[in-house]
C-alpha cells in the first residue's frame, strides 16, 4: 500500500494537489515529514509511474556502497574497501528495505554514509549538505543529527561540529513534533505514540514505569525477538561494530525507537526501519577493523577479507529474502490483473484491495479496501467512511493481507454494509477477482453467505474463496 500512497501523492503534486494521498485522506505531512519527496519530483515528472520511485530507491541503496568504499579505502586499504563495499551490497537488511515498497527514509542509506564520510574527513560544508538532505527524509532523523553533535563533543571536535548538528537536530525535532505536525493534525499529539503503549499510555507514565519496574523494562527491551533483531543486524558484519561503540552512539536513538516499541516491524529487519541504522553499522565496522589492526589482533589481511565475505554470503543465505525473490512469477495472473485495470476509466474514483493499488495510484482518487473491511483508520482509530463518489471496486477476495490481516469481529458487518449501501453490480470476474460498479445491472449479483464469504450468484453459486 505504501508504494501506492507515495506514487499517488507525487502524481497528485504534479497535477495540482500538493502531496495529497486519498488513501490516507490527507497530505503526507500529517503522518510524517518527507520533504525529500520534492527533490524526486523532477525525475518523477518525466516518467509518472510507481516504477520510477522504485528505481530511484534501488539506485540510492546501491550507491550507498560508494561512500562505504571510499571511507574504508582512506582508513584501511583498497582490498578491504572492496570487501566492505561487497558486504554492504549483500547486507540482508538492505535487501529487505528495498523489497518493502517505497519509503523516503530508505534514502538515508545514501545520505548518512556521505555525512559520516565528510564528518570523518573534517569537511564541514560537505557534512552540512548531507546532514540537511538526511533531515529531509523523516522527522525522527533529527535524533541522529543531534547525536552527531554529542559524538563530536566526545571526540573533542571544534565548537561548530558540536553546536551545529546538536542545535539543528533539536530545533528540527521541536519544529516537527511541536509545531508542524500538531498544526496539520488540529492540535493532536504525535499519532504514532501508540507504538510504545506497552510502556504506558503516555510519555510521563512510560518514564515512570521504566524506573518503578526496571526488571520488567529490561526483559521487555531484551526480549528474544529483539535480541534476534540485534543478531540479524550485527552478525552479517561479523559483530565488528562492537569494537567501535562510539560511532554506534550516533544510532542510539534509532535503536531505542526499535527496542522500546511493542510494534513488531520496528524490531525486525524484514521491513525498512533499519535504513537509518545500516550505514552507521558499516562505518562502525570499518573503524572496528581499524582498531583491531591497530591492536595487532589482525595480522593476515586475506583471512579478514575471507571472513568478511564468507560471513556476509552465509548470513545473506540464511536470513536474506531468498524465498521472496525466488518465488516463480505468475505472468498469467499479472495479465489477468492488468486486464481488469485496463477496463477502469483513468479518472474514475475507485476502491481496491492491496494488490491493485500501485497500478491504480496514478489518479486523483484511489482508496484502500482494507479500511472498509477493518472499519477504522488503524493509525488514528477514527471510523472509516468511504467517499460516496467512488464508482468502482476492484477486489481480490484471496488477498490475505486484507481479509485476514485486517479481519475483526466487525468485518462481516462492514462488508455487508459496503455491498448494500453501494448497490454494487458485478461488471466482470475471474477466479477470486471481482470488478464491481456502483448501480451496475448485470447478470451476476454479489452477496455474503453465513460465514461472511463473498458469493456470486446467477443460476448457480460460485464461491470466490
Amino acid at each position: 500500500m505504501d508504494l501506492a500512497i507515495f506514487n499517488q501523492l507525487l502524481w497528485n503534486t504534479l497535477h495540482g494537489d500538493f502531496l495529497y494521498s486519498s488513501i490516507r485522506g490527507q497530505i503526507i505531512f500529517n503522518d510524517h515529514l518527507f520533504p525529500i519527496l520534492l527533490f524526486l519530483l523532477p525525475v518523477y515528472a518525466i516518467f509518472q509511474h510507481p516504477i520510477t520511485i522504485l528505481f530511484l530507491q534501488s539506485l540510492f541503496l546501491g550507491l550507498g556502497a560508494l561512500p562505504v568504499y571510499i571511507l574504508a579505502k582512506e582508513e584501511l586499504n583498497k582490498t578491504l574497501a572492496c570487501a566492505f563495499a561487497l558486504l554492504y551490497l549483500i547486507y540482508p537488511a538492505l535487501w529487505y528495505a528495498n523489497l518493502y515498497d517505497f519509503h523516503p527514509e530508505v534514502l538515508l542509506t545514501f545520505f548518512l554514509p556521505w555525512a559520516l564520510l565528510y564528518f570523518k574527513r573534517g569537511n564541514f560544508k560537505g557534512f552540512l549538505i548531507f546532514m540537511g538532505l538526511a533531515l529531509l527524509c523523516k522527522e525522527d532523523v533529527s535524533f541522529i543529527i543531534f547525536m552527531f553533535g554529542i559524538y563530536a563533543l566526545i571526540t573533542k571536535r571544534s565548537k561548530r561540529w558540536v553546536l551545529v548538528p546538536a542545535i539543528t537536530g533539536l530545533a528540527y525535532f521541536l519544529i516537527s513534533f511541536k509545531v508542524i505536525m500538531p498544526y496539520l493534525n488540529n492540535g493532536a499529539g504525535y499519532k504514532f505514540i501508540h507504538l510504545y503503549s506497552a510502556l504506558g499510555k503516555d510519555i510521563p507514565e512510560m518514564i515512570r514505569n521504566v524506573f518503578t519496574h526496571p526488571l520488567v523494562f529490561v526483559r521487555f527491551v531484551l526480549s528474544p525477538p529483539k535480541l534476534k533483531y540485534l543478531f540479524h543486524l550485527f552478525a552479517p558484519v561479523g559483530f565488528l561494530p562492537i569494537f567501535s561503540p562510539l560511532i554506534l552512539l550516533i544510532a542510539l536513538p534509532t535503536f531505542m525507537e526499535s527496542l522500546l516499541s511493542g510494534y513488531g516491524p520496528l524490531y525486525n529487519i524484514y521491513y525498512y526501519y533499519t535504513s537509518p541504522i545500516t550505514p552507521i553499522i558499516f562505518i562502525a565496522s570499518i573503524y572496528g577493523v581499524k582498531k583491531l589492526i591497530g591492536l595487532k589482533l589482525i595480522k593476515r589481511q586475506w583471512l579478514l577479507v575471507a571472513f568478511l565475505i564468507s560471513t556476509g554470503i552465509y548470513m545473506n543465505g540464511i536470513i536474506g529474502p531468498h524465498p521472496i525473490i525466488s518465488t516463480p512469477v505468475d505472468y498469467n495472473l499479472y495479465r489477468v490483473r492488468q486486464n481488469f485495470i485496463d477496463t477502469i476509466p483513468e479518472e474514475t474514483p475507485i476502491v481496491a484491495t492491496f494488490d491493485f493499488l500501485p497500478k491504480l495510484s496514478s489518479r486523483k482518487e484511489v482508496y484502500s479496501f482494507h479500511y472498509v473491511y477493518f472499519g477504522r483508520d488503524k493509525v488514528t482509530g477514527a471510523k472509516y467512511v468511504l467517499p460516496s463518489n467512488v464508482e468502482y471496486a476492484l477486489l481480490n477476495f484471496n488477498d490475505g493481507l486484507t481479509f485476514h490481516g485486517f479481519k475483526t469481529h466487525e468485518s462481516k458487518k462492514n462488508l455487508e454494509n459496503f455491498l448494500e449501501e453501494g448497490r454494487w453490480g458485478v461488471v466482470s470476474f475471474k477466479g477470486s477477482i471481482v470488478l464491481l460498479k456502483k448501480g451496475y445491472k448485470g447478470n451476476y449479483g454479489i452477496y455474503l453467505d453465513e460465514n461472511g464469504r463473498a458469493i456470486l450468484k446467477k443460476l448457480t453459486v460460485d464461491s470466490l474463496q
